[in-house]
């Protein structure tokens, strides 16, 4: 399932989600 594309994206876009999301896993972890 994985592309070239996400090779690109994962290394950018995967900071980013791992900051905006972190918080959000943990809070629908909590709940």
């Amino acid at each position: 399932m994985q592309t070239r594309m996400e090779g690109t994206f994962s290394s950018r876009h995967r900071l980013i989600a791992d900051i905006v999301l972190h918080p959000v896993v943990q809070i629908a972890v909590i709940l």
